[in-house]
């Protein structure tokens, strides 16, 4: 079979970020960047063929290695032999940063996903999962440049479809649907009371949300949804930047309870 033929068209995706290149290329190459706006642990060798690997916990990892690797320029991540790979070991991450009217610009393109209906949510999943991410680098680079990520997460399964999971997640944070729009202010009480507002910097009605939260110390709200087989995934992580210790303990507790009510 041609390796073609297996495999799917890429995922491209572009963000514009009001930060020097040379940050932009810390946050994508860097270990402890990485846990910045991307995943919980990471670690990664400077250099063509070292190792790169991202952890979300919950036996969430993966490893890859650098296929390539140009300071400020390039940085491309995957498998040794993925070119004939038909499974996880085909993916191939690609960054490549450059400058349009004084900002920088990050171009990503995901390759090598495999063809075929069993791969339909892993598609959508990361697809939707990129832009996610891609928001959340730009919001880490330009809001809180240099300070370390502290995290509220949940990943889980719902038994709902994709836009009834999204909704009713909007309704659990509080945010009204004529509040959903880039750009919008909000101001929202959660179902655990919980007064917040903010920014909504991204939405895709039924799939993602991404909302800053003044309230914790210019947080960021994000969460995905994508379809599954038996229904919907759901990712939902809030980000804090510099919250004192208390504040950030009695803010996890309170939003681990809140997600646990969505099932």
């Amino acid at each position: 079979m041609s390796d073609d033929k297996a495999k799917r068209p890429p995922q491209t995706h572009e963000i514009e970020i009001d930060a020097p290149p040379e940050a932009v290329w810390k946050a994508i190459s860097s270990g402890e960047e990485l846990t910045r706006w991307y995943a919980e642990e990471a670690r990664v060798e400077p250099r063509a063929g070292g190792e790169n690997w991202v952890s979300w916990g919950e036996g969430q990892e993966v490893g890859n290695q650098n296929l390539k690797w140009e300071p400020g320029r390039r940085l491309t991540v995957g498998k040794p032999g993925h070119e004939t790979a038909t499974d996880w070991n085909a993916i191939v991450v690609d960054f490549e940063i450059e400058t349009r009217g004084g900002r920088t610009v990050l171009k990503l393109v995901q390759s090598g996903l495999p063809a075929g209906p069993d791969w339909d949510s892993m598609d959508e999943g990361t697809d939707v999962g990129w832009e996610m991410f891609l928001f959340a680098l730009k919001f880490y680079l330009e809001r809180h440049a240099g300070k370390p990520r502290r995290t509220i997460l949940r990943y889980w399964a719902s038994s709902r479809p994709a836009g009834e999971t999204f909704a009713a997640l909007c309704e659990l944070v509080g945010i009204a649907a004529d509040d959903r729009r880039a750009g919008a202010r909000y101001t929202a009480t959660t179902a655990g009371g919980e007064k917040i507002g903010g920014e909504i910097l991204a939405v895709e009605p039924g799939h993602l949300l991404v909302a800053s939260v003044e309230q914790l110390g210019d947080a960021l709200v994000s969460l995905t949804v994508h379809a599954t087989a038996k229904g919907a995934y759901v990712n939902f992580i809030v980000g804090t930047f510099g919250l004192p210790e208390a504040q950030y303990a009695a803010a996890k507790a309170r939003w681990s309870h809140l997600l646990e009510q969505a099932g």
